[in-house]
């Protein structure tokens, strides 16, 4: 099964195939402030394409950061990186008025907007 990233660049692909076969010109001109601008259509969407898949990786270790919130995809909740442990984060739990040590795991810690969209 290919992967949300895959589909995207394999889409990419074919338009890009399509668009150099039949000849389209991809450049649209807008106005904006009384100013025109062109944009070539095709590589906005390529780079929104790649800026898209780029924030939607898993961190690496050496990504991390004191203080930096990231979403850990075990738990389903974004937790903070603790300063004190660098190898791990840090989990409060409200209940026990106490934290719980995570350790690093690869393809487990996300940007936080990643809470907003399934992680597989």
């Amino acid at each position: 099964m290919l992967s949300k990233e895959e589909k995207l660049l394999y889409s990419l692909s074919a338009l890009k195939e399509v668009i150099e076969t039949l000849d389209i010109d991809v450049e649209v001109t807008l106005t904006k402030n009384d100013n025109q601008y062109t944009i070539n259509a095709y590589k906005e969407i390529e780079r929104c394409v790649v800026e898209c898949i780029n924030n939607t990786q898993p961190y690496k270790f050496e990504d991390l950061k004191e203080g930096m919130w990231v979403f850990d995809s075990k738990k389903k909740k974004c937790i903070e990186v603790c300063p004190e442990y660098p190898l791990v984060c840090l989990e409060y739990n409200a209940y026990e008025d106490e934290y719980e040590e995570i350790e690093f795991q690869e393809n487990r810690f996300y940007p936080v907007k990643m809470a907003n969209v399934r992680c597989e």
